[in-house]
C-alpha cells in the first residue's frame, strides 16, 4: 500500500515540475519534462518586445541554417584579438554598465530593422533591454535599401579644442560634446541636426549615455599599460584606454564597462565606440569585409579616441574599401586611427537607441522581411493611438482602406511648396509638449463626428490631445452629400459666422487685439474670439457633456512685440512695412523657410481657452502656401472659391505692420494664404477645438462615410 502511495506521489511531483515556471534574478526559467528530456529557456526580456524576439530567434535558431544568427554566449572568435570567421553569425553576451548586453557578431544577415521610414542594423541589446541601432540607409526601408553612400549623413569632424594640457601648450584635445572649434562641422552638431530634420519621435528613443573614454589618463605604448602624466614623459605617443583594448595590449580585455574616470554624454544620437565595432567583428589594422558593419564606400568616424601624438589627438575610424597608404591598402573594414586637426573630416554614420519597451509587430530581421516595431507613442485604445496605427498600417501596406500613410518627413516641404494632389501623410513636428503628428495634403480620412457636427482632425499635439477644425456646423460627416470635391465638405457651413479679427483704435492708429477686441466693440463689430466663446458656451452647439471632453489649450498668437524690416529699407521709416516673426520665418525674409509649432518664447503671446483659430504654421503644415494663386491647392482645409469673401477665414497669427494698421494672416478659398487688416474685413470664423488626450476611440476609419466616433 505504501509503495502505491509513493508511486502516485512521484507521478504528481513530475506533473507539477513539468509545468512549473519560476524566476531567478532577471532570468525566467521554464522547465519541461518530456520523458527523460529536460530543456531550459533563458530569455531575460518581456514577451512581445523587440529585445525578447531577437534573443528568442537566436536561441531557437537552427545551427544547420548558415544564414541564421545563432545564440552563443561566447563567440567562435575572440573580439579585438581576431576577426570573425566568414560564416560566423552569433548573438553573444558581454557586460555593460546596465547588465548583460547581447551583441551581434560576424556576417549577420538578420539584424535589419525598419524605423522612421529608414533602414537600420541592430548592433546590440543594452543591459536594460534598449536596442542600439546604426544607420544602413537614410532614404529607403530595408527591402529597398542600397546602403553604400546612404549609410552616411555627410562628413564631419570629431570635435576638438586647442588648450593647455598639464602645462603643455597648444594641445589639440578631443571635445566631442562642446566642440568649441569649427562647431558647424562637428560630429555632434551634424548628428543633432540629422535627428531634428528627420522628425524622430523622441518618446520612442532612449536618451542614452554614450561613452567617450577616459580623457585624462594616458598610457605609453612601450610599457603596455603604464599610467603616465603627460608632462612627465618624453614619449611621442600616449594612448587612451580604448587603444589598449583594441590593439596594443592583449592583456587588457575588451569591455563595454566604463572606467572610473570615463567621460560620457547624454543624447538621443551619436555613433558607435571602437569597442562596439570590435565586438561586431573588426580588428585593429586587419582587413575584414565579412562583418555586417563593413561599408566599402567610405571611412567613418567613431566616438573613441586613440592617442595623443605630438600634441594632436588621433581618433578611431573604420576603414572603407581603400585603406590608408601605410596599411598597403590591406586594411579594408579594419579599425584604424586618424590624426585630428581642423581640416581632417571623415564620414558620419549615426546611431540611435530604441527604448526597452518597444514592441515587435512583424519581421524576422532579414533584409526583405526586416523587423518592424510599433512606432506608436500613445496609449492603446485612445483616438490618438488609432490615428497613428491606421497611418502606420497604410505605410506598412497592411491596410489599403485608408489613404494616409505615416511619413515623419512629408513628401513636399512645408513653407517652400504646397501639398500636391496625391500627397496624404501623417507627419511629425515638435511642439511645446513633444512630437506632434499632423495631417498634410489631400486627406480623405481625418473626418470625425463630435457634438453632432462634422470636424477634421488637424493634428495630434505633443501630449496626445487632438486638435480639430470645424468642417460642417449643422450635420454629421456622413450626412453631408458631396461630389468628392477636394477640401472641406462644408463650404460656408464650415464657419459659425463672420466677424473681424479683433482690434484696438487710437485715432488713426489701429492695432491687433484678438483677446479683447476693444475697438470692435465700440464699432459694433464682433471679434473672432468672442464669437467662438459664445458659440462654444451655447448648449445648443456644444452640450455640457461634450464640453467636458475638451482641453483648455494654449492658443498661440505669437510674438507681437518684435517687427522686422525688409533688407535694404530703413527700420526707422514707419511708412515702410514691418513684418512679424512668423512672416519672416515662413515667407520671405529668411532663406531657411520653416514652420514652428512651438510657443515658448519670452515674447510669445498666448491665450488659454476651449477654442480658437488655427495658426499660420498649422495650415502651412497642412499644405497651404503664402500667395499661391493656383486653384489646385490640394489641402483638406480648402474652402472652394465662390467669387466673394464668404470663403475667406481668419488665422490667429499677425503678419504685417505699417504706420497706421496691423495686418493678420487669412486663408482665402482654395488659393492659399494672404494677409489683410484686422478691422476692416468681415471674414469667416472657423473654430478649432482640442479633445483631451484620454479620449477613447469607439469606431470608424476617418473617412467621410465612416468617420471616427469617440
Amino acid at each position: 500500500m505504501k509503495k502505491r502511495y509513493i508511486v502516485v506521489l512521484v507521478i504528481m511531483i513530475v506533473c507539477i515540475l513539468s509545468t512549473i515556471k519560476f524566476t531567478y534574478g532577471r532570468f525566467t526559467y521554464e522547465s519541461e519534462v518530456l520523458g527523460t528530456v529536460t530543456t531550459t529557456s533563458r530569455n531575460p526580456f518581456n514577451v512581445g518586445t523587440l529585445a525578447y524576439s531577437i534573443v528568442d530567434n537566436a536561441m531557437n535558431g537552427n545551427s544547420e541554417n548558415q544564414q541564421k544568427t545563432i545564440y552563443s554566449e561566447t563567440p567562435k572568435t575572440k573580439p579585438a584579438q581576431e576577426i570573425n570567421e566568414e560564416n560566423e553569425r552569433t548573438l553573444s553576451v558581454t557586460e555593460d554598465d546596465l547588465g548583460n548586453s547581447y551583441y551581434y557578431r560576424g556576417n549577420v544577415l538578420d539584424n535589419y530593422i525598419d524605423f522612421n521610414n529608414m533602414c537600420f542594423r541592430i548592433v546590440r541589446i543594452e543591459g536594460d533591454g534598449a536596442i542600439k541601432l546604426i544607420l544602413e540607409d537614410k532614404e529607403h526601408v530595408c527591402s529597398e535599401a542600397i546602403g553604400a553612400e546612404n549609410s552616411f549623413i555627410g562628413t564631419g569632424q570629431y570635435g576638438y579644442n586647442n588648450t593647455t594640457l598639464n602645462e603643455v601648450e597648444n594641445v589639440i584635445v578631443g571635445d566631442y560634446e562642446k566642440c568649441t572649434s569649427n562647431k558647424d562641422n562637428c560630429m555632434k552638431t551634424k548628428f543633432d541636426d540629422w535627428l531634428d530634420k528627420n522628425n524622430f519621435d523622441k518618446r520612442l528613443l532612449k536618451e542614452d549615455t554614450w561613452n567617450l573614454g577616459d580623457l585624462n589618463t594616458f598610457y605609453t605604448s612601450d610599457s603596455y599599460g603604464s599610467i603616465v602624466d603627460y608632462r612627465d614623459t618624453s614619449s611621442s605617443s600616449l594612448l587612451f584606454r580604448s587603444a589598449l583594448m583594441i590593439g596594443w595590449n592583449s592583456n587588457t580585455p575588451l569591455s563595454l564597462l566604463k572606467s572610473e574616470k570615463e567621460s560620457t554624454v547624454k543624447d538621443y544620437v551619436a555613433t558607435l565606440s571602437a569597442e562596439e565595432v570590435a565586438y561586431a567583428g573588426a580588428r585593429w589594422s586587419n582587413s575584414n569585409t565579412n562583418y555586417y558593419l563593413y561599408n566599402k564606400t567610405h571611412d567613418w568616424l567613431l566616438l573613441s579616441l586613440y592617442k595623443i601624438n605630438v600634441n594632436r589627438i588621433h581618433v578611431f575610424h573604420v576603414a572603407g574599401e581603400t585603406g590608408p597608404w601605410w596599411t598597403g591598402y590591406s586594411g579594408k573594414g579594419s579599425l584604424l586611427d586618424i590624426e585630428y586637426y581642423n581640416y581632417n573630416s571623415k564620414y558620419l554614420r549615426p546611431s540611435i537607441v530604441l527604448k526597452s519597451n518597444i514592441k515587435l509587430i512583424s519581421g524576422d530581421g532579414t533584409k526583405n522581411n526586416a523587423y518592424k516595431v510599433d512606432e506608436n507613442p500613445f496609449d492603446d485604445g485612445t483616438l490618438a493611438y488609432n490615428i497613428v496605427k491606421n497611418a502606420q498600417n497604410v505605410r506598412d501596406k497592411k491596410d489599403t482602406s485608408n489613404t494616409t500613410k505615416l511619413s515623419p518627413v512629408p513628401e513636399t516641404t512645408p513653407a517652400k511648396e504646397p501639398s500636391d494632389e496625391n500627397e496624404r501623410t501623417l507627419s511629425l513636428a515638435e511642439d511645446d509638449n513633444g512630437a506632434s503628428y499632423y495631417f498634410r495634403g489631400n486627406i480623405q480620412d481625418n473626418f470625425i463626428n463630435f457634438a453632432k457636427k462634422c470636424w477634421r482632425i488637424v493634428r495630434i499635439e505633443g501630449d496626445g490631445s487632438i486638435k480639430l477644425i470645424l468642417d460642417y456646423s449643422t450635420k454629421k460627416c456622413e450626412e453631408v452629400k458631396t461630389d468628392n470635391q477636394t477640401g472641406s465638405i462644408g463650404n460656408s457651413n464650415a464657419f459659425i459666422g463672420q466677424g473681424v479679427y479683433g482690434y484696438t483704435k487710437d485715432n488713426d492708429l489701429v492695432r491687433l487685439d484678438y483677446i479683447n477686441n476693444e475697438g470692435g466693440k465700440l464699432d459694433n463689430k464682433p471679434g473672432a474670439k468672442q464669437m467662438i466663446d459664445d458659440w462654444l458656451n451655447s448648449t445648443n452647439n456644444i452640450s455640457d457633456s461634450d464640453k467636458s471632453k475638451l482641453k483648455t489649450d494654449n492658443w498661440c498668437i505669437g510674438n507681437t512685440t518684435d517687427w522686422f524690416e525688409i533688407p535694404g529699407q530703413s527700420s526707422t521709416n514707419y511708412q515702410n512695412k514691418l513684418y512679424s516673426e512668423a512672416y519672416r520665418r515662413l515667407f520671405g525674409l529668411e532663406t531657411q523657410k520653416t514652420t514652428s509649432l512651438r510657443c515658448n518664447g519670452n515674447k510669445d503671446e498666448k491665450v488659454i481657452d476651449y477654442g480658437g483659430l488655427l495658426t499660420v504654421d498649422e495650415i502651412v503644415n497642412a499644405g497651404y502656401l503664402y500667395g499661391n494663386n493656383e486653384v489646385d491647392n490640394y489641402c483638406y482645409l480648402n474652402i472652394p472659391i465662390n467669387n466673394n469673401n464668404n470663403n475667406y477665414w481668419w488665422l490667429l497669427t499677425p503678419a504685417v505692420r505699417d504706420a497706421n494698421y496691423d495686418y493678420v494672416f487669412d486663408a482665402f478659398g482654395g488659393d492659399g494664404i494672404n494677409y489683410v487688416n484686422g478691422y476692416g474685413n468681415m471674414y469667416g470664423i472657423r473654430p478649432s477645438i482640442v479633445l483631451k488626450s484620454d479620449i477613447e476611440y469607439v469606431s470608424g476609419d476617418g473617412t467621410q462615410e465612416n468617420p471616427y466616433q469617440i
